[in-house]
């Protein structure tokens, strides 16, 4: 356990992403990352309910769902711009393949949130590697990635976290 919380330590480390965090409204957003978990209650069906919301404001979006049960889950069931992340695409130490990873973190999303709802390495790992201009996460935690912290574990679910991210964002405006 130490030796792979030290590889992901040192691993954290030489991540070196420069880039200024920059708040834009909801109306402002043309794109958006999202990351999350396919162990989350019903993320899939949350997931489907944001892509409706983004396909009607014309939102250009990817999603990365990391799957760590050990049955690769068939991605050709879901929508074309979610990409799956298997176990067997991360290292002994929970380490992305960054090749696999970096059509998600190189690009310059106006958005990246994650739906993790529990620590998981992959996520922090990747959430740091994004070049996204703002980042929104549910977890706040030493050396956290994130602009915003949205905590909601009291309300739990994923479908909640995105209404209160939804409501949140349409009740402020950017400068």
């Amino acid at each position: 356990m130490f030796l792979k919380e030290y590889i992901q330590k040192r691993t954290l480390k030489k991540v070196n992403i420069k880039r200024v965090s920059k708040y834009k409204s909801l109306s402002e957003i043309t794109s958006l990352g999202i990351l999350f978990n396919f162990e989350e209650d019903n993320i899939l069906e949350t997931i489907k309910g944001l892509i409706k919301i983004l396909d009607n404001r014309s939102v250009e979006f990817m999603a990365l769902g990391i799957n760590n049960d050990k049955n690769i889950y068939p991605s050709e069931i879901l929508d074309y711009r979610i990409k799956v992340l298997n176990r067997k695409d991360l290292n002994y130490a929970h380490v992305p393949n960054v090749s696999l990873i970096a059509p998600f973190s190189d690009k310059e999303f106006d958005l990246l949130v994650d739906f993790g709802s529990k620590y998981f390495f992959p996520n922090d790992f990747i959430a740091h590697l994004s070049r996204a201009t703002f980042k929104i996460g549910r977890l706040n935690y030493k050396g956290n990635p994130f602009d915003l912290v949205l905590d909601n574990s009291k309300q739990g679910t994923t479908r909640r976290y995105l209404n209160s991210l939804i409501h949140y964002l349409s009740s402020i405006t950017s400068i």
